[in-house]
Order: C-alpha cells, then structure tokens, then sequence
C-alpha cells in the first residue's frame, strides 16, 4: 500500500456533493494507513467538515478530489490526545 498523499491538518474537497449540491471541504484529522474495511488497498481518513459539523469516516483516498492548503486543527478548535503538546503542525 502506497504511503498517504494528505497528511494531518490538510485541508481538502471531497469528490462528492452536499444537500446544497456543494463541494465538501474538511481538515483531515486521522489517517488509517492500512485503510478500512471498504478501502482495503489505500489509506482512508476521518475528515471533519465545519461547515455542516459532520466528521467523515473512512474517506477513501481515491474519494479525496484535490489538496486546497495546509492547515491546524487549531483553527477548528480541535485537539487530539495523540498529538504531542506544542507540536508545530498542529
């Protein structure tokens, strides 16, 4: 499997629509290296979308439609007792 293209905090749209028929953005927040149940042969991630508060589960990377920045979990206001206090991506 390959090694993931996004990494924690990017900032990235989504291949499918909202109610609204807009683009879903969201910051990813974990990564599943070995991917999922339903993404067997790539990594898969949880991706938090602010504008409608919903976190994405297992979000195949193939479902992932393009890179729009690097960006902190900080801006949403959120942590992770997985990352180390005052880690400089965050």
């Amino acid at each position: 499997m390959d090694k993931p293209k996004y990494d924690y905090g990017d900032v990235v749209r989504l291949k499918f629509v909202n109610k609204a028929n807009e683009p879903i953005e969201g910051m990813i927040q974990i990564i599943d290296q070995q991917g999922s149940s339903r993404y067997k042969n790539e990594p898969s991630y949880d991706i938090y979308c602010p504008a409608n508060n919903v976190l994405y589960k297992h979000v195949g990377e193939s479902l992932v439609n393009e890179f729009i920045r690097h960006g902190r979990l900080s801006e949403y206001g959120l942590v992770s007792p997985m990352i180390p206090k005052g880690d400089p991506r965050f």
